[in-house]
C-alpha cells in the first residue's frame, strides 16, 4: 500500500546564515570598499539603483588576490549557496545520483554597494540560479525597515480574507531585516529590492550571483 506524500512544488527557499569571521574581517573589508571608491570615482550604472555607489561585477575575481579578506568572504558565500542549493535540489539530485561533492559553486558575478542617505534598490532579479547579500556595515536602524531587503511573491495576489486555504500564499511582500554580519541566500529569479537607507553613515553590502555546475 502506497503512503501519502506531499510534494512542495516551486517553493522559494531563503537561507539566513551568519558569517563566522565577520568580527575578524569587517575592518579589512570595510577598508577595501573605501579604497576602492577612492580609486573608482564612477559608480557602475544600473537602472534600479538610486542614491548609491556600486562596484564592478567581477569583484572577487579581480581583487581577492590583493585582499585575502575578500577571498574568505567568497568562500563563505560559496558554501552558503552550496547548502541552500543542495537542500532545494535534493529530490532531483537524488534521482539523478548527484551529490553536492560532484558540483562546483561558481560565483560568476560579485560586487559591493555603498548606500548613501535615502539610497535604495528597486525590485529586480539576477542571473544564475542563486544570489546572496552579505551585510557588512549596518548602523542602528531609524525604523524597522531601514535598509531592509524585501522579496516580492512570484504568485498572483490571492485573497485570504474569506478563504483561509490561501493563507500560505497571501503575503505579497516579505521583509527580511538587514542584520550586520548575516548573509541571505535566495533564488536569483525572485524579485527583490531594498528599503531606503536613512543616514549619512555608510551602509555596505556585498552580493554575488552563482551557478552550480558539474566538476
Amino acid at each position: 500500500m502506497m503512503e501519502n506524500k506531499i510534494n512542495h512544488l516551486w517553493s522559494t527557499p531563503v537561507l539566513r546564515k551568519p558569517f563566522p569571521q565577520h568580527g575578524r574581517l569587517k575592518s579589512a573589508l570595510f577598508d577595501f570598499t573605501q579604497t576602492y571608491m577612492e580609486d573608482h570615482k564612477q559608480s557602475r550604472e544600473s537602472a534600479e539603483n538610486v542614491g548609491l555607489f556600486e562596484s564592478e561585477y567581477r569583484l572577487f575575481d579581480h581583487h581577492a588576490g590583493a585582499c585575502p579578506a575578500l577571498g574568505e568572504l567568497a568562500g563563505f558565500l560559496a558554501t552558503g549557496i552550496g547548502e541552500i542549493a543542495s537542500a532545494a535540489n535534493e529530490p532531483h539530485w537524488h534521482n539523478d545520483g548527484i551529490e553536492l561533492a560532484d558540483m562546483d559553486v561558481v560565483l560568476r558575478e560579485s560586487w559591493f554597494i555603498n548606500y548613501r542617505d535615502s539610497g535604495f534598490v528597486l525590485p529586480h532579479t539576477h542571473s544564475g540560479s542563486w544570489s546572496c547579500v552579505y551585510y557588512l556595515q549596518m548602523n542602528p536602524p531609524r525604523s524597522p525597515n531601514d535598509g531592509a531587503t524585501y522579496f516580492l511573491s512570484p504568485i498572483n495576489r490571492i485573497s485570504a480574507e474569506t478563504d483561509f486555504g490561501n493563507s500560505y500564499v497571501s503575503n505579497q511582500t516579505v521583509i527580511s531585516g538587514a542584520r550586520e554580519g548575516d548573509a541571505l541566500f535566495f533564488p536569483a529569479h525572485i524579485l527583490h529590492g531594498s528599503y531606503p537607507h536613512a543616514g549619512n553613515s555608510p551602509r555596505i553590502v556585498f552580493s554575488a550571483n552563482a551557478a552550480i555546475v558539474r566538476k
